[in-house]
């Protein structure tokens, strides 16, 4: 999903465009009408031709607005013009930033996101943002045994919101390229309609007329087979959303009556579970984690519930989760808040009972750049959601169901990589057009006893920095790059080594560039924040004087995989 579907799906307002009062484009923009808000700062851009200051920032908010809008391409192009000329904002920065990065140009993006913490140290998500471009240029390729192909019911307008349901319908929901006018969006109201899948792919749609309703968004449906019961999103004339439920009968539908709604906050994509007793949804209600969470709620008895119940920090982070799908005992969901390729991503998590394990992401072709979301199976197809094309906004895509099965390698194919670090994430400051792709390995578990504090045999730096097999990120729990700067600045006459190393695994040369990277990988988060480059001496020492000799055992490797911050020189 990406911002357009999450206001689809959240906060329409149901207003004609043509009832809009004038406004500036700041008041627009304010008001979440994005498309209004692009008109006015076009109107605004040229009146303000001689005045180059108030030129930028319009146009940094044209940017803004294309961007949430879901146009990468054209919020790129605002908010380069716009930095160009001067307007060194940070929100410029990381929305430059996270639109490049949904065109995957992962490079600009890196060097957009670093200016962004430079404007702003304690820019929210940035470090996530930079984490993201260093794990998508690491894993470029998709996996070669999936194949993705567009439905050829796509249209130029939006699909989305696949619903699998009772006798083998499959309900989308569908902005047009014409009709009424969202003025949030630039996008048509959505209707729904119906289709099965035949052979690949999916048959001609018919409009569903029961949900017809003007200005109603109603969508992402749930059957529950057993009570015969279909559970929607339906936002009410004020843009607000809940969960309703309806008896099914494919010629007389029950009214739809309500399930979960709140006047305070929208409960949407309902997601049952196949025996009918857990139901999940996304919800921006209050005490969650982020913007919006998954949550769910169990029967209890007959057509009784309990209370909603969040699903903690496996699966929420500060940002958004959305589109539950629940196949087995395996939860499908989109998140923008954890590592990604960019945009929202499509994650599966083992859930059972109250407990959250094995929270991954599903990788290419699954996922790109853009908005990838609303996974769902039916039979023996997948079907999800992607704006990957970005001249056709949401699209939907078919794959086998049982390459949900390929996205985590077999014991056999583990085997068969090779156990040492043989090529190196490259520096993202140093990446041309021509610089080779980088060799994707297979890493080994994370060992059950990483190291939380630093090590004592053969270290004697002050802070020491762990990290994974073949990753010059460090480990999440290591970085806290302000509480270092803060160490640091207690010796102020003092010249600092950051000492960057690698296990034994790899050749020389190899092992020498990594624990480089590594090294300067830390440097440069230091400088950033306040730490001058003259004061550091930034050198890889490759496999050289290990913490553990002779390692052996992948805890005693996980020792070695590290960068020393430690005081070299003090003047008086």
């Amino acid at each position: 999903m990406r911002f357009i579907i999450f206001v689809l799906a959240f906060t329409l307002s149901v207003i004609p465009a043509t009832a809009q009062k004038k406004g500036t484009g700041e008041e627009y923009f304010k008001n979440k009408e994005y498309a209004l808000a692009v008109k006015a700062f076009e109107k605004e851009l040229k009146k303000a031709k001689k005045k180059k200051s108030e030129q930028a920032k319009i146009e940094a908010y044209l940017g803004m607005s294309y961007y949430y809008m879901n146009k990468p391409a054209d919020a790129s192009k605002w908010l380069k013009n716009s930095i160009d000329k001067g307007y060194k904002k940070a929100d410029a920065y990381c929305i430059y930033g996270l639109s490049l990065q949904k065109q995957e140009n992962y490079t600009e993006a890196l060097e957009a996101f670093n200016q962004c913490l430079k404007t702003d140290s304690k820019y929210p998500n940035a470090d996530l943002y930079i984490e993201s471009c260093n794990y998508a240029i690491a894993h470029p390729e998709p996996n070669e045994y999936i194949a993705l192909h567009s439905s050829k019911v796509n249209t130029d307008g939006s699909e989305y919101g696949i619903s699998p349901c009772a006798d083998g319908e499959i309900f989308f929901s569908r902005a047009s390229s014409k009709g009424r006018i969202d003025p949030r969006t630039g996008l048509t109201y959505t209707e729904v309609f119906v289709s099965k899948m035949d052979g690949e792919d999916l048959s001609k749609p018919k409009k569903e007329k029961t949900f017809m309703k003007a200005y109603y968004n109603t969508g992402i449906f749930s059957y529950d087979a057993h009570a015969k019961t279909l559970y929607m999103t339906i936002c009410d004339p004020k843009g607000k959303c809940g969960i309703y439920k309806s008896l099914y009968n494919r010629n007389n539908w029950a009214k739809p009556e309500p399930f979960l709604i709140s006047d305070e906050y929208d409960m949407v994509h309902p997601a049952i579970s196949p025996d009918g007793n857990r139901l999940y949804f996304s919800s921006n209600a209050p005490n969650g984690y982020g913007k919006t969470d998954i949550w769910y709620i169990d029967r209890v008895d007959g057509d009784q519930w309990g209370n909603p119940v969040n699903m903690g920090s496996g699966i929420n982070t500060p940002g958004r989760e959305e589109f539950p799908f629940v196949d087995g005992d395996t939860l499908y969901f989109a998140s923008d808040g954890h590592v990604g390729f960019g945009g929202l991503d499509i994650f599966k998590a083992t859930v059972r009972g109250n407990e959250v394990n094995s929270t991954h992401n599903l990788g290419r072709p699954f996922n790109s750049g853009a908005d990838d979301f609303n996974l769902t199976t039916t039979d023996n197809k997948g079907l999800l959601v992607s704006s990957r094309n970005i001249s056709n906004s949401d699209d939907i895509y078919i794959f086998a169901k049982s390459d949900l099965n390929k996205t985590t390698p077999t014991k056999k194919e583990e085997k068969s990589e090779p156990e040492i670090e043989t090529k190196p994430e490259v520096k993202p400051e140093t990446i041309t057009e021509s610089t080779p792709k980088p060799v994707v390995v297979t890493e080994k578990p994370k060992p059950e006893t990483v190291p939380t504090t630093p090590v004592q045999p053969k270290t004697d730096g002050f802070v020491v920095i762990y990290f994974d097999f073949n990753r010059f990120v460090p480990q999440r729990e290591y970085r806290h790059y302000d509480k270092i700067v803060s160490q640091m600045k207690a010796y102020p006459n003092a010249t600092f080594e950051i000492a960057g190393y690698a296990d034994p695994r790899g050749g020389t040369e190899f092992n020498a560039e990594l624990s480089d990277k590594r090294a300067e990988y830390v440097a440069k988060r230091l400088i950033d924040r306040g730490i001058p480059k003259s004061k550091l001496i930034i050198k890889g020492y490759g496999f050289n004087d290990p913490a553990v000799p002779n390692a052996t055992t992948e805890a005693e490797f996980q020792k070695n995989r590290r960068v020393e911050i430690r005081i070299i020189k003090t003047s008086n």
